[in-house]
């Protein structure tokens, strides 16, 4: 009777577990939850046996040793943008190696509800020793916020990465959180000291232009990059180096954009200046930016008649028609107005050999006048301003010592 009596009892289920199951005749929990408990109990009971505890000095070592391997300082940090100033953070994979070095820290992210347009998700992080539990709760939208506005996600791939991207974020932020602020402190610390040092084992100018080539794979031309620092990549300096660094693991693990740092619009100006089209450009849109262009106007009219003598009375000279129409009053008097944009361009870039003998910073006088390369600018006035400056400093400038 009390077999039957149990047999008849409904089956029994835990607030976030799985329904019970009937096994063998006796309500047991489910075998996988049972299992999840068992490990779960097992982690805490060795986490919290002194002979398995933390040690400080020992994960403080490891994290040292991580630090100083040039390859992991480099993505140590990401640089954002808080209103108008640039702030400093260090990236995920700086927050989980301090995770695993310092042991019994566990973390991971998961979907606890998907919607229509938007999708619950919960990240955290515990430190089994000490049981301390941190989470965060958020949704995210299916959807992506551009300049041009609002793009409905509907591609399950691009609503993955999107969700994927922004768990890690907050799984930092929970590892962060866990682990001692000394300890943070210390690897960022080692990381500056790693790239102050190891990183200028390599040409400076090796590792502009692998910069620069790394910055072209995310879309960002060297003409944005020379905007952004007011200057050519032929004069990079160290500290500007390392803050392009952080800039780009910025823009590749999405927290930011490449609108908040770039100008996306310098590529075409500086191909435009120079006469030539954007690489990308197909032959139609670069048919239709030649057509919007408008001549320059090299030539006026010529004077009428009582203007050109004091008596009134003098009039142009005869000259004959070109052949095959009648004469053009634009082509027959033409005005000289001086060199034009490319000898202006030519005459400034053949000073520039002899600054470099004499000791004239030619570079710093030039984007200190054009804010631009030389080849990308069409102002035949600051270029001409530029060809004084630079004539008068060479001499000014003494002689190089023999």
């Amino acid at each position: 009777m009390a077999e039957d009596r149990d047999n008849n009892l409904p089956a029994v289920s835990q607030q976030g577990m799985m329904p019970a199951v009937n096994v063998g005749g006796s309500y047991a929990v489910d075998v996988a939850v049972a299992r999840a408990l068992a490990e779960t109990q097992a982690a805490m009971m060795i986490a919290q046996d002194p002979r398995f505890r933390r040690n400080l000095n020992e994960s403080s070592a490891r994290i040292r040793e991580h630090c100083r391997r040039l390859s992991f300082a480099h993505s140590a940090f990401y640089t954002y943008k808080r209103g108008k100033e640039l702030v400093d953070a260090p990236t995920i994979r700086v927050a989980e190696m301090l995770a695993r070095e310092l042991k019994h820290i566990a973390w991971s992210w998961e979907e606890v509800e998907s919607r229509r347009n938007e999708t619950l998700v919960k990240t955290w992080a515990w430190d089994r020793e000490t049981n301390t539990y941190v989470s965060r709760v958020f949704t995210v939208k299916h959807e992506r916020h551009t300049r041009e506005g609002v793009t409905r996600l509907t591609d399950p791939r691009d609503i993955y990465e999107m969700i994927a991207n922004l768990a890690a974020r907050r799984v930092r932020a929970c590892l962060l959180n866990l682990v001692p602020a000394d300890i943070v402190d210390m690897a960022i610390q080692e990381c500056k000291q790693t790239l102050s040092t190891k990183g200028g084992n390599e040409p400076l100018i090796d590792r502009v232009r692998l910069m620069a080539s790394g910055f072209s794979e995310l879309g960002i031309s060297i003409p944005m990059i020379e905007g952004y620092l007011g200057h050519s990549l032929d004069v990079t300096i160290e500290s500007e180096v390392a803050s392009l660094r952080k800039i780009y693991a910025g823009i590749r693990d999405g927290v930011t954009t490449r609108e908040d740092f770039f100008d996306l619009t310098a590529g075409t100006q500086a191909a435009e200046a120079q006469g030539t089209e954007p690489a990308a450009a197909t032959k139609t849109e670069a048919l239709k930016r030649r057509l919007r262009k408008k001549p320059e106007q090299t030539t006026e009219p010529p004077p009428a008649a009582g203007e050109a003598g004091q008596g009134g009375s003098s009039s142009p000279p005869s000259v004959p028609p070109a052949a095959g129409g009648p004469g053009n009053p634009a082509e027959l008097f033409p005005v000289v107005v001086g060199p034009s944009v490319v000898d202006l361009r030519t005459m400034v870039m053949g000073l520039k050999g002899r600054c470099l003998k004499v000791g004239v910073e030619f570079d710093k006088m030039a984007y200190a006048r054009l804010r631009c390369p030389v080849s990308a600018t069409a102002d035949a006035a600051a270029l001409s301003a530029l060809l004084d400056e630079l004539t008068a400093a060479l001499d000014n400038a003494e002689p190089p010592k023999t």
